[in-house]
């Protein structure tokens, strides 16, 4: 169990959740992951303590990678290394850095969505920010047919990309994380489209997705969201 702090100074209130430790998640390569889930809701922060946000964002790219190292990002795309770069030191556990929506979001990195569930009640209050469990993300097809996140002890989803709650109108309609076509043409790279995709105009054949995890609550005192420090889950290949 993992307790949030609450430090107070004069009339500012600062309200700070506690970042999933890096050696909760267990990354297999470019095709998935093990995340292990802390247990979020409790006694000492359950008065603003939420859920869990898993934030993405797809980079198209020409390089057929194997593994994921620093050279490697930048092989699959120069944004994709800035990104990493620039999410770093909010990674960090020792960083004093403040997150924030925009953390994420200024960089078109949008939430992760399930095909027929909500994740934020799967990650939520009732689910696992209160019990705590395992996830799996699967890039890997073998056995199903999308990329799926898999509830250790309890069921199973497709992945699902965002439409930014209905700010712009990914293609293709299907909105599996699977490297189409239609994912993949640089025309469809755009604020309007896909905007959680980072296009590539050499007609590239294949397709990756960062991930982060951040806990998200809500000041009592402002009521706007608050985040702990993201922690990175993994940079994945779309089948």
């Amino acid at each position: 169990m993992i307790s949030g702090v609450h430090f107070s100074c004069g009339l500012e209130d600062n309200f700070f959740l506690p970042q999933v430790p890096e050696g909760y998640i267990t990354n297999n390569s470019i095709t998935g992951a093990r995340v292990r889930i802390p247990q979020l809701i409790n006694s000492g922060n359950s008065h603003y303590a939420s859920r869990y946000n898993i934030f993405y964002r797809i980079y198209i790219s020409d390089f057929n990678a194997t593994s994921i190292n620093v050279d490697e990002r930048r092989s699959i795309s120069q944004t994709l290394a800035n990104d990493f770069n620039t999410l770093y030191r909010h990674t960090d556990p020792t960083a004093n850095t403040v997150i924030s929506a925009s953390t994420f979001s200024s960089l078109n990195y949008y939430e992760l969505q399930l095909e027929t569930a909500d994740i934020r009640n799967i990650l939520g209050n009732g689910g696992l920010a209160s019990t705590g469990g395992v996830i799996n993300i699967e890039f890997s097809t073998s056995g199903r047919d999308y990329p799926a996140m898999l509830i250790e002890g309890g069921a199973d989803y497709f992945l699902y990309r965002s439409n930014g709650r209905g700010a712009f109108k990914p293609v293709p309609a299907e909105l599996y994380f699977l490297s189409s076509p239609e994912l993949r043409d640089f025309e469809n790279a755009k604020n309007s489209i896909n905007a959680d995709v980072v296009g590539n105009s050499s007609n590239p054949e294949y397709a990756y997705v960062s991930m982060y995890i951040a806990a998200v609550g809500t000041n009592p005192n402002t009521f706007s969201n608050i985040f702990s420090k993201p922690t990175h889950i993994g940079i994945f290949k779309l089948p």
